[in-house]
C-alpha cells in the first residue's frame, strides 16, 4: 500500500524529531546555565549584560536549529495529494487510496521530492 521510499521518509522524519528533542534539552541547559551565572553574579553585585552575549547567541542559536527542523517537519506534514477516484486528501506515498481502494498513478517528480 504504501511506495518503497517511505521507509526512508519516516526514518527522516524520526531522525527529526530525535533531533528535536535533543536541542530542546541543550537549550534549557544553556538556559539553567545562563540563569545560574545571572544569579551568581546578582548575589555578588556585578551584573553585567556584556558576560551573557555568548550565552544569549547560543540559546538563538539552538531556536533558530529548532525552528528549521520544525518547518521541515512541517513540509512533510503539508505533502498530500487528491486520489484520482474519490477525490479524498491522502499521502503522496500511498499506492492505493485508503478511503476507497483505488491505484494512484506515479508520479515521478513528487517521488523525487520525499
Amino acid at each position: 500500500m504504501v511506495k518503497n521510499d517511505s521507509p526512508r521518509k519516516w526514518w527522516q522524519i524520526l531522525s527529526m524529531f530525535l533531533k528535536l528533542r535533543s536541542l530542546y534539552r541543550e537549550r534549557r541547559k544553556s538556559i539553567e546555565e545562563l540563569g545560574a551565572k545571572v544569579y551568581e553574579l546578582y548575589r555578588k553585585n556585578e551584573l553585567d549584560t556584556e558576560k551573557f552575549k555568548e550565552y544569549y547567541q547560543k540559546v538563538l542559536s539552538l531556536e533558530e536549529e529548532i525552528e528549521e527542523i520544525k518547518e521541515k517537519l512541517l513540509s512533510f506534514k503539508r505533502e498530500k495529494i487528491f486520489c484520482t477516484s474519490c477525490g479524498q486528501n491522502i499521502s503522496p506515498e500511498m499506492s492505493y487510496c485508503p478511503y476507497c481502494g483505488t491505484p494512484q498513478k506515479e508520479n515521478p517528480e513528487r517521488r523525487n521530492s520525499l
